[in-house]
Order: C-alpha cells, then sequence, then structure tokens
C-alpha cells in the first residue's frame, strides 16, 4: 500500500494554518496540525500582515505541527484574495495544446484581469477535442501575489519549486469533494468565512462550479461592534467570540443584530442570496440542499443557526477532519486540509 505525506499550508490574513496528512489509498491520517493568530493580541490590520509578520507565525507554527520545512517533500499550499479568480466555462472543442495557446483570450473574456500578464492556468473538466463542447476551470492571478507567497514559503525553508501552488476555493472544494460523496439531485453551498472576506462555493453533480468571494468577513463585524458598544477593538473581538449578537433581545449588555443591521453579517446574507439567485438563474438549477460554514468566522456563537434561520436550509459547521483518522474537529482548518488531501 503506498502512503504520501503531504503537508497543507493556508496562509491567511488572520492566522496561519498548517496540517500533515498521511494520504493512502484507505484513507487519510493526520500526522500533525496547528493554527496561530497573526495578530494575537493585538488590533487586526485589514490592510493584512507583512510579510514577516506571516513568516514568524507560519514558523510558529511549523514548530508546533512538528514539521521541517527542509525534509517536506510534498508542499501544497494556496493563494487567494481580490487579485486571484476562477470560474468555470463552457468551450468550443479543444486539444490541450489549443487551450493552453489561446488561455489569455480565453480568460479575458470570463474573468477580470487587471495585469497586463497574469498568471493562468486551466484544467479540463469534461470533454476534450473530439467532444461536441468541454467544461474548463480558468484559474487567474497576479505575479506580485505570486511571487511573495513563493517568497515566504522559501524564507521558512521549503523546496518552493517542488511545491504545488493552489487557488483557495479550489482547496475548499477539494476538502469536501475529497471525503463526501456529492449527490446527484442537490447543490451544497459551502461559506467559508475569513477575517477580510468570505467564499462562497455551489457544488453539485453533473452542475456548473461556482465561487464568489465577498468582501465582508469577521474584521468588520468586529468594528460594528467596536462602534456600536463603544468598546475597543480588541474587547469587541471579545465580545464577538463569547456571546450570540444574533439574538433579538436587547437586555443588560446583550447586543441585537438590528443594532448591526446592513452593516456587516445583514450584508453578506444579502450578498449570499444574491450569489444564489445569479446561480439558479444562470443555471435553471435551484436544488440547494444544504450549507457548510467553515473558517474561523464559523466559531461565532450563533452565526450557524443565523444562517439557517434565513435562509431555511440545513446548516452545519463543516469538519474537515471528520473521515481523517485522528483528526480534530475545527472548521478553521478547512482550507489546510484541502491542500493536504490532494494527491497530484
Amino acid at each position: 500500500m503506498k502512503t504520501m505525506n503531504v503537508v497543507g499550508v493556508d496562509l491567511g490574513s488572520h492566522s496561519v494554518k498548517v496540517v500533515q496528512l498521511e494520504n493512502s489509498d484507505t484513507g487519510s491520517k493526520l500526522i500533525g496540525c496547528a493554527s496561530k493568530e497573526i495578530f494575537s493580541g493585538k488590533e487586526y490590520n485589514p490592510e493584512g500582515p507583512t510579510a514577516d509578520q506571516i513568516l514568524e507565525t507560519l514558523n510558529a507554527c511549523l514548530t508546533e505541527a512538528k514539521v521541517n520545512p527542509k525534509k517536506v517533500k510534498a508542499l501544497v499550499t494556496s493563494i487567494g484574495g481580490q487579485s486571484t479568480h476562477v470560474k468555470q466555462i463552457k468551450s468550443v472543442p479543444l486539444s490541450a495544446e489549443e487551450l493552453n495557446s489561446s488561455l489569455i483570450f480565453e480568460a479575458r473574456k470570463h474573468l477580470p484581469l487587471d495585469e497586463e500578464q497574469p498568471l493562468l492556468d486551466f484544467q479540463i473538466l469534461r470533454g476534450d477535442a473530439n467532444s461536441t463542447d468541454m467544461d474548463v476551470m480558468l484559474v487567474a492571478t497576479s505575479r506580485k501575489a505570486f511571487d511573495k507567497h513563493r517568497e515566504i514559503l522559501k524564507d521558512t525553508g521549503f523546496q518552493v519549486d517542488e511545491a504545488i501552488i493552489d487557488v483557495d476555493v479550489l482547496a475548499l472544494a477539494n476538502a469536501f469533494l475529497m471525503q463526501k460523496k456529492v449527490d446527484n439531485d442537490g447543490l451544497t453551498i459551502i461559506l467559508e468565512i475569513g477575517a477580510r472576506s468570505s467564499n462562497i462555493l455551489v457544488i453539485g453533480k453533473d452542475s456548473p462550479f461556482f465561487s464568489r468571494s465577498i468582501q465582508v468577513g469577521g474584521h468588520k463585524i468586529t468594528e460594528d461592534l467596536a462602534e456600536t458598544k463603544k468598546m475597543t477593538y480588541l474587547d469587541a473581538e471579545n465580545f464577538k467570540k463569547s456571546n450570540n449578537i444574533f439574538e433579538t433581545k436587547t437586555e443588560g449588555d446583550g447586543l441585537s443584530l438590528q443594532m448591526v443591521q446592513k452593516n456587516s453579517y445583514e450584508q453578506l446574507l444579502e450578498e449570499l442570496k444574491r450569489s444564489l439567485r445569479y446561480y439558479a438563474k444562470e443555471n435553471s438549477n435551484s436544488a440547494f440542499k444544504e450549507v457548510l460554514i467553515c473558517g474561523g468566522g464559523a466559531k461565532i456563537p450563533g452565526f450557524v443557526e443565523f444562517i439557517n434561520k434565513n435562509l431555511n436550509l440545513t446548516t452545519s459547521a463543516y469538519n474537515p477532519m471528520a473521515l481523517v483518522s485522528g483528526g480534530v474537529a475545527d472548521t478553521q482548518y478547512t482550507q489546510a486540509v484541502g491542500l493536504a488531501l490532494r494527491r497530484e
């Protein structure tokens, strides 16, 4: 039985996560994992952390997870944010060589590319040059974001030339697809709540893959709480983590949803609904059956219930290591697990 140790590294804007899995034909086993906040005990910087801050936090995670970067043979990491775009398209039949030569043209038709020379890649999901049509996944990111990511990994000691650099939303999808059977008749919504932004994915068997990034995350709700409650940012962050801010009553020091309505998670909810309406219209399919919530924001008390109540869909916090031997139940590891589960 062939086994392969893979290290998944998720460099978020709020925290760094590292997961090492031993993968085989019979399943996956957790070797080690660690998660650390970049701005621990400090006010979050909405502009994001510096490369030095990420590097320091990554080194601390590797030490805790007992991962020696110089000895890692299989590293998978990912890039996300506003500089990264993913879209599934339907194309006329082309060979891989033909598609590669026309990649810039196809990408500019479907993706909001700002740079003159973005980094582009693709994967053929269905069909070939002999088919009537084909489904293709287009991916684009900026050279600047890519180079910064590689430099941090290199400074840590990883062999970056051998590393696989994926895209955040595809890592999220992989965490789900590698462990759960996709039903024939139903669509799963994955909602990842990050610090600066949130990702929405719609996944279904033989259904178009859809992803969208919304510029609302945990940082915005903390800002709203700080302003409304006249708290410091750090006090508001602690309040958010220990109180159900989605309750409707306002007794004592309680805070009702109405007090931050339309400023943060109400805005996120509206954008989520708009995205699902768009998907249903574009694909003539509205068979949404469940919502899986992940990321650090999934731990906010009452948030899962808030989404469940407003979408009237089965909603739960996603455990990415549910089928991993020795795994820990923590939604924030979803991206890192999706990366570490990658087999090629």
